[in-house]
């Protein structure tokens, strides 16, 4: 406002000026009188514009009252002076004329005016340009684009490519997504905006297909299909192992068993297609690991064994060999395998230059960060627990298990925590759990095994856990512990609580349970933990069948006929087998002879502990007709089972003969069976089964001869020591 008045001040004053000169010219006579009209219309129109002007000032700026009665003064006092003097119009004639003074002013006033009063739709006008300008650049680009996806430098092979050098800037991204291949409609893909990718997102369908994005396995499975575009064969096998590897210990932490069988397997072939050697033993010691911790012993034992086989015909570096050792040690012990297992951790010491070194625990003890501490602490650790399942000696050294097992734990402890493995932590609690330390107490020891396994993990609870096998591990062994400890209650809440986290995997944590519950029988308080894991299992079988119902039914009743120390476990074992007898009577679930007469067998054997004495005979008879069903000459297994039921069933006939001549005589005839299948057989006499054979032979001979069953007198000591028994008796001494 203050430059508009200034301005209109300073053009006042140049018209005032002007009219000075005028006035102050000298007429010029020499010009023509008939010009005045033309002067006078001149300036009447220059004072027009001006009044227009300074009118138009006024408007926008109502604060410039001076300034603008000073500007429409010079006007007024041009129009006095041309009717005063009628020689000033003559001299304005004879000056010159300028070209288009006013015409430009009108013409940029007008323009100024039509902005100011349309600037809403000129920016639309603008708008509008820029869109269709826009639209136009697109479609040309269109006819130069070859139809179908657009290659570019971001594929998923650079990317899981780890020699690729090339940094990954927002530039790249952005002019990659530019370029979007048209959809089968024909129409080109448009990326969503911000408020567009928002309200997607806020919908079911757009949340769902967030979670699809954040999902690893989905990105994985992504990659994969990428990579198989690759054109090097090595490189894309190279990448495509690497890729499964992971998806498989993707699947393996959500307890996905089947599907990490299925990954590590495409891992296995992809790098055998590729032909590298030295990548195929180390995939198979992974798979191994992966399926202890999923509780598979024996499958873990079949992995370690190929990659010892496999590394042997080829360029195997002795750290790998070394790990498959140990490995298959610790398979071999959780299947109760103590000889073969104790020869596997010894060689896998010597192969780690322990052996000497352990009589110096300043150098065998301490750690060596060469990347084999974990294993050394393995093999430590699992040759004290040898040591005291075995109750004797190993050859490899004669140190005793617990001396191993501080040696191990020294060595383990030194290890920065990033390199400490949680299964390693399991086999020291384990170590710990079954070792007696005289210098410790036992409540020192059990705290000491709780710290071991409670270290294994930073979880908490198994509620938050992101690995599950890992988080099954640690609740097992501390709910053993608590077992041993007397507070079952804890141990039973502990294992509820990895059931609730294993909702969708049910059949696995099943395995998981009744795996954990077999390879720890032999353990303290191992019997009763089985048993309360097998009874909590079952109902998480529902949904296999029969015949996997009866087949837990049965291993339940014989874990608890272990249970010798409690009486009460005697009628729960007998209920057991009894609904698995049910099953398999009802439903006849195909079972293999072998496999009932095995079930027979037990189900006498409950009887008999139980009083049921007569009912014990008849299971027996049932067994000894199922086992000669499957027992052929030559097969030394099947015809010593078939003379243990023999021997069992001669044990219940004398159980039941009392005095009656006939039952002691179908007790006999059954052990005479048991001699004949020993001659059929050729076993040796020194055999357990023979000598065990021969024991009840001869406790039956002398119980027939005191019971006067066999019509013969007894001896002087007999009659000194166990009495008459008959009165037959006292006649054979009398006479």
């Amino acid at each position: 406002m203050l430059l508009a008045a200034s301005c209109r001040q300073r053009r006042g004053q140049a018209r005032q000026q002007h009219v000075r000169r005028s006035e102050n010219r000298p007429l010029d006579r020499r010009a023509p009188v008939e010009n005045s009209e033309q002067h006078r219309e001149h300036l009447a129109s220059a004072s027009h514009y001006n009044a227009i002007t300074d009118g138009t000032d006024v408007a926008l700026s109502q604060n410039s009252n001076a300034d603008d009665n000073h500007v429409e003064h010079p006007p007024q006092a041009s129009e006095t002076l041309a009717d005063a003097h009628p020689q000033a119009e003559h001299r304005a004639a004879a000056a010159p004329r300028r070209l288009f003074p006013f015409h430009l002013q009108d013409i940029a006033g007008g323009l100024e005016r039509v902005l100011a009063r349309n600037r809403a739709s000129l920016a639309l006008l603008v708008a509008y340009c820029s869109f269709f300008w826009r639209i136009y650049e697109d479609v040309g680009k269109l006819g130069s684009m070859p139809p179908g996806a657009v290659p570019t430098p971001l594929s998923g092979s650079a990317l899981l490519d780890p020699s690729v050098v090339e940094p990954l800037t927002r530039a790249s991204v952005l002019s990659s997504s530019r370029l979007v291949a048209p959809d089968t409609s024909g129409r080109a893909r448009v990326r969503n905006g911000l408020r567009k990718e928002k309200s997607e997102q806020s919908s079911p369908e757009g949340a769902a297909r967030q979670d699809e994005i954040d999902d690893p396995i989905r990105q994985l499975e992504n990659a994969l299909r990428l990579v198989a575009t690759s054109s090097d064969p090595v490189h894309r096998a190279r990448l495509s192992s690497e890729a499964y590897v992971a998806l498989g210990r993707l699947h393996s932490a959500q307890g996905r068993y089947y599907e990490m069988l299925h990954a590590m397997a495409l891992a296995l072939r992809a790098s055998a297609d590729a032909g590298d050697t030295e990548a195929v033993p180390d995939l198979h010691v992974a798979f191994g690991h992966l399926e202890l911790k999923h509780h598979r012993y024996y499958a873990a034992g079949t992995r370690f064994e190929d990659a010892l086989q496999i590394g042997g015909s080829s360029r195997f570096e002795n750290s790998t060999r070394v790990e498959a050792l140990a490995g298959l040690g610790w398979a071999s012990l959780m299947q109760s395998k103590l000889a073969a297992a104790g020869a596997h951790f010894s060689e896998a010491v010597a192969g780690l230059s322990v052996v000497d070194a352990l009589t110096s625990r300043a150098y065998g003890c301490r750690t060596r960060l060469d990347g084999l501490d974990g294993v050394r602490t393995l093999s430590l650790a699992g040759l004290a627990i040898t040591k005291v399942a075995a109750r004797s000696g190993l050859s490899i050294t004669t140190r005793s298990a617990s001396d191993l097992l501080d040696c191990a734990a020294t060595l383990f402890q030194g290890l920065p925590k990033a390199l400490q493995e949680s299964h390693i932590w399991h086999a020291l609690g384990l170590a710990r759990y079954v070792t007696t330390d005289s210098s410790a107490s036992l409540a020192t020891q059990q705290a000491t095994t709780w710290r071991y396994h409670w270290r294994a993990t930073d979880q908490a609870s198994c509620a938050d856990a992101a690995d599950l096998p890992s988080c099954s591990h640690i609740v097992l062994h501390l709910g053993l512990l608590d077992f041993n400890r007397g507070n079952t209650s804890l141990g039973m809440t502990r294992v509820e609580s990895l059931l609730n986290r294993t909702a969708e995997i049910q059949l696995e944590a099943a395995e998981w349970l009744i795996r954990f519950a077999r390879a720890h029988l032999w353990t303290p308080s191992g019997s009763d933990f089985a048993a309360f894991i097998f009874g909590r299992a079952e109902p998480l079988l529902s949904s296999e069948g029969d015949a996997r119902r009866a087949r837990h039914l049965a291993e339940h009743g014989r874990i608890l006929l272990q249970c010798r120390d409690r009486p009460s476990h005697f009628n729960s074992a007998l209920m057991q087998l009894s609904r698995a007898r049910e099953i398999v009577e009802r439903t006849g679930v195909g079972w293999p002879e072998a496999e009932v007469g095995a079930l027979y067998s037990s189900m006498g054997a409950a009887q008999m502990q139980a009083g049921k004495i007569d009912e014990a005979v008849e299971s027996f008879e049932k067994a000894i007709e199922y086992r000669r069903l499957v027992t052929t000459a030559g097969d030394v297994g099947s015809q010593k089972l078939l003379l243990l039921s023999y021997s069992n069933l001669a044990a219940a006939r004398i159980e039941v003969a009392g005095a009656r001549p006939e039952r002691w005589r179908l007790a006999f005839a059954s052990l005479e069976d048991g001699r004949r299948i020993v001659r059929e057989a050729g076993l040796s006499p020194s055999d357990v089964v023979v000598e065990a054979l021969e024991a009840s032979f001869r406790n039956a001979m002398r119980l027939a001869h005191r019971r006067g069953v066999l019509a013969t007198c007894p001896g002087p000591l007999d009659a000194l020591l166990y009495g008459l028994q008959s009165p037959r008796d006292s006649n054979c001494i009398r006479s």
